[in-house]
Formats: C-alpha cells, structure tokens, sequence
C-alpha cells in the first residue's frame, strides 16, 4: 500500500482525514504505534545480547536486516506478550524476538512492513463506520441550513375549493413546495393588499385588477425571462393582456380567465316581440324604444335597455369606456366630439328617450325579475341573475358596435378581469412565478373552469386563444370568447374593489359628476368636458398612467 503524502496539511475535522482510511502515514505505522518505545520502557530488561552483526547503514540495508533479524509476521499476541511481565529466557538460542530498540531505527524498520490482514480489514471496517458517521452528520448539517420546504402565500378572490385540487397538485410534483390559499373578502381589497405590503407582510402570490399596474408598479415582480418572457406572453394570451401586464420586456402578471362586457337578452320579451337582437348602438337604440313599456302616467314598467344614469346602472363605467373607445376618443385626455359624443348618446337613453330613470331597482336586479329587456354586465353577473330568478330565460351576445363604413373596420370591446402577480419582496418569487406558470397551463385552466362550473353552473371564460373554439357558442361565455381578441381596457372601470383612493374610484367619481349634472341639471358637456380632462389628466400622473 503507497504511503500518503506527508507533506499535507492535517484537516481540523476528524471525519474528513487520511487517516480515517484505515492507511498509515509515515511515521504511523499501526502496529509500530502499539509497541512502546525504548525510551518509555525503562523498566523493561533487555533480551539477550544477539550475535548477527548489523550493517553500518541499518536504514540503507533495512529490508536485508529485517529479513534476517524479524521473523515471519506475527499475530496480535506479539502486542499483548509486549505488555507482560519480563520473562527470563533460559535457551542458550537467542529467541526471535523484536530486537534491542536502541540498536536499530525506532519507526523507519517498521515501515517497510506489510500490515496484516486482520489489520487491513481492521482499518477498513473502521472506515466505513467513520464514513457513515460523517454521512449521517453531513446531512443533519446541510438540513439545518437548508430549509426543507418553500412555503409559498396566496391571497385570492376565488373560493377555496376551487382552487385546492390544483395547488395540492402543484405540491405533490413539488414536494418541498407548500401553498397557502387565503379567499379574500372583494370589499376595500386593494387597499387592504397595499397596507399588507407596506408592512412587509404581505402574500407572496396575490390577485389584483388588470388596470391596477401603474399602483402596484413597487411591488411587482417581474417574471423571470426563463419562466415567462414578453414574445411567449403575447403567443399564449389574448392582446390586451400584453397591453395590460406587460411593460417594456417584462411581464408583471398573468390571467387565469378573461372577461369584460356582454350585451344579456331576455329571450322572453325578444321572441314575444319578433326583434332581432341589434349589432350596433343605431339598432339597438331603435329596438330599446320599441321594447319600453310605460303605465298611464307615463312611469316605465319596463325598460328597452338598462343604461343612462349612474345610480343604478350597474356596470356604467364599462359601458361608457367602450363607447368612448369606440368613438377612438382619448381616455386620458377626452377632449372634442370623440369624447362629447359618446357620452351624449349614453346620457339620451334616461335624459331623452326616457328608457330608463331613477325609480327602477338596481340594473341587474331588473333584468333579472324581467323589467328590461338589455343589459350590460360581465359574464360574472350571470350567477346573481340566476340566483335572483333561476326561471328567466336570457343569453349573452356580443357588444353592439357602431356603424362601420366599412365591413372590414375592427369591432373594439371592452376587457376587464383579475390578474395574478409576485410580491417584489417574496423571499421565493422564481418559485411563485413557476407556479403561475403552471396555473396558465391549458390542463390546470381546464381543471379551474370544470371547478367553478360545478360551484355555479359555468366557468370563467379562458384567458387563451388557442382554449376558445370549444366555448365559442356557449350561451353564458361565448360571446366574451368572441370578443377577447378585440378587447381593449380603461381605467375607467367598475367593481374593482380598488377603495376610494384607487386610480379606478376616483376616475369613477370624476365622470359620474358628468353624467349627473348634464342628466340632474341640464348642464352643457362642451362646459363640463374641458375641467373633467384636466381631472383625469391629475389623477394619472399621479400614477404616472396613460390610457
């Protein structure tokens, strides 16, 4: 067996040294370690004198002395005989017995030595006790400081059950991977995500409003290119997610489902009446007129179309959004007839036509108890329609457009939906974004829309294109499926939960003042449009948004 190289430096830790091989180093010899030295043995005569001269250079000629002078290799009772009491040898023939330590070399004779085999496998049991030691310790180590699991948290506004099949999905491809799904109350709830951020505590997965990135610009993560870059991005969702969640090259968000506005029939009134459901404002407008019923004194039992006013029109800010970007009028700064116009022909249908007022219920209960025949909502207003009457028989269609001069001009239609983003801060925002990425996945959405349809009798409508086709004709989601490839959003929009400082309420208020002095009072929008602009224009330099 090779000597080890001496020259190496000793290692502080036991477990690690070359002497835990079970191999002798230079100078350390097993067998010579066990014999005392002469010097420590004082107290033990020396044998016989013996007869066989040495050579003058005993270390040069040490393996001709040894051979002559040592006997064959002997067992562990040679150490134990070495440890007894002196024994008085009477044989005038000297004995083979380890010769006088201070005629010949102390260590260096014994070195050359080939160490028994019980000792080989001596050595070499202690090796593998001393190397499971060292694994066993290794691993209590590097498990102390590397912790086990990833424990990710996960605000959301969905129900729990619809989410759990998935995430224990997730964690059990991922077995260091723990999710904690928290369901949100909608009420104040960015304002209560904000507050949970600024103190440092906030959920490292947390939903939030598609308009809502210019307010959390601070406190979004940016998904990491290896997981999601901007050109993959734009290749699996519809276009006004890359316009919503993308800024530059990185992508901030991710939709799980896609939704906006869609125009609810009541097919009861329409088939009684033999109308054709409009495609465009003029029609639809005409047919309005033809649908409204009114008692003898001129009181509206029931409505054409639920629209025109603020304080019970549910949904008005996307309604009035999509006229607006229909008109090609901008947002942020409405200006001129693009901006006058629009907002006139919403404020006709309660002010002029007389279509709709003020002592109707709320727009969505009306239409559910039958008293309009139109309604504009997003495809979560269904599951309220249908508590609220589970016998009315309704369907969603596409949003009228207005007159093409062309049959090649774009329709334009309005989006609005919940998105889902990585806090900056998470300690575990690589692992945060793999998880998104898997909820995106078309098994994983179809999986979450068969979960909410069992919860309410239909799902969210898919957030991809290449998920559509399959849906394209269902009567409660169809028709936003239809639009999502020409969807655009605002700012300007309703039920996001924002609170009353957010970028949504406040253009809210801004424009609902608008609408109710020209409808209450009579007040002349090319008066009442220019001070409205510079409003919108302060609150988005706030934020620093453009629409």
């Amino acid at each position: 067996m090779p000597d080890q190289d001496s020259s190496l430096p000793a290692s502080p830790n036991p477990l690690h040294t070359e002497a835990n091989r079970g191999e002798p180093t230079s100078g350390q010899n097993p067998i010579s370690q066990t014999l005392p030295s002469s010097e420590n043995s004082s107290d033990v005569p020396p044998p016989p004198p013996i007869s066989i001269s040495l050579p003058a250079n005993p270390v040069n000629q040490q393996t001709a002395s040894v051979s002559q002078v040592l006997p064959e290799p002997r067992s562990i009772p040679v150490v134990e005989e070495v440890f007894q009491a002196p024994v008085q040898i009477q044989s005038p023939v000297p004995p083979p017995a380890v010769p006088p330590a201070q005629d010949q070399p102390p260590a260096e004779q014994k070195k050359a030595k080939t160490p028994p085999l019980k000792y080989l496998l001596l050595g070499l049991g202690v090796l593998v006790v001393l190397g499971g030691i060292a694994f066993a310790l290794n691993s209590f180590l590097f498990s102390a400081k590397s912790p086990e699991q990833t424990t990710l948290t996960y605000w959301g506004l969905e129900e729990k059950t619809v989410m759990d099949s998935l995430i224990k999905e997730y964690e059990a491809k991922n077995p260091k991977v723990k999710i904690g799904y928290i369901k949100q109350a909608k009420e104040d709830y960015r304002e209560r995500l904000v507050n949970s951020l600024a103190k440092n505590s906030g959920p490292d997965i947390f939903s939030y409003h598609n308009t809502w990135v210019p307010m959390l610009s601070t406190q979004l993560a940016p998904a990491p290119a290896t997981i999601f870059n901007s050109a993959e991005f734009a290749n699996t969702f519809y276009p006004t997610a890359s316009r919503d969640l993308v800024r530059g090259s990185s992508v901030f968000g991710v939709p799980l489902a896609i939704d906006g506005l869609g125009m609810y029939v009541n097919e009861a009134i329409f088939n009684e009446n033999g109308k054709l459901i409009p495609n465009n404002w003029n029609d639809l407008l005409q047919t309005a007129r033809e649908l409204t019923q009114k008692d003898e004194e001129g009181r509206i039992t029931r409505s054409g179309v639920a629209m025109g006013r603020t304080e019970n029109v549910d949904n008005w800010e996307d309604i009035l959004s999509l006229m607006l970007l229909q008109n090609k009028a901008d947002l942020a700064n409405p200006q001129g007839e693009l901006a006058e116009d629009p907002v006139l022909f919403f404020v006709s249908i309660a002010r002029d036509e007389k279509i709709w007022d003020d002592t109707l219920p709320r727009s969505t209960e009306a239409f559910a108890k039958g008293l309009a025949a139109m309604y504009f909502g997003p495809s979560s207003r269904a599951e309220e329609i249908k508590q609220l009457n589970p016998n009315l028989s309704f369907r969603i269609v596409p949003m009228p457009q207005l007159p093409k001069n062309s049959p090649d001009d774009p329709d334009i239609n309005y989006s609005s939906y919940q998105a889902l983003g990585v806090w900056e801060k998470s300690k575990n925002s690589e692992e945060a974004w793999r998880f998104l990425k898997f909820l995106s996945e078309k098994s994983s959405l179809e999986k979450t829309y068969a979960a909410v349809s069992a919860a309410r009798g239909y799902g969210n409508p898919y957030p991809r294109p290449d998920m559509a086709q399959p849906l394209e004709n269902d009567p409660l989601v169809g028709a936003y499926l239809r639009q999502a490839s020409t969807s655009h959003s605002s700012y300007l929009s309703s039920n996001t939960n924002d609170g009353s400082t957010g970028i949504n309420s406040r253009l809210s208020q801004i424009w609902k003042g608008l609408v109710d002095q020209m409808i209450q009072e009579g007040r002349d929008i090319k008066t009442l449009l220019p001070p409205v602009a510079e409003s919108i224009r302060g609150v988005l330099a706030v934020y620093s948004a453009s629409q």
